[in-house]
């Protein structure tokens, strides 16, 4: 039977209300993504891996190839 509440996607532990509210951010990871930089997969330009989401989202080619995030609002200009 399952439990009800937030449980942590990696350890499966039950989250409680101050991590939900306040979660700690990984300042280790982010320092880290900050440092290395890799290619795009599709312009072959370098990019620091923190930057690398903002990147996809304006690269032509890969929304050429991958197609344009659904996460990305589709906003529409009227003709006024």
């Amino acid at each position: 039977m399952r439990e009800s509440g937030a449980h942590c996607p990696l350890c499966r532990g039950n989250v409680t209300r101050r991590e939900r509210a306040c979660p700690e951010r990984a300042l280790d990871l982010e320092n880290i993504m900050r440092k290395f930089s890799g290619s795009c997969r599709c312009c072959a330009k370098q990019i620091k891996f923190y930057r690398m989401r903002h990147h996809y989202k304006s690269c032509k080619k890969y929304q050429d190839e991958y197609g344009v995030s659904s996460i990305i609002p589709n906003f529409q200009i009227s003709q006024d």
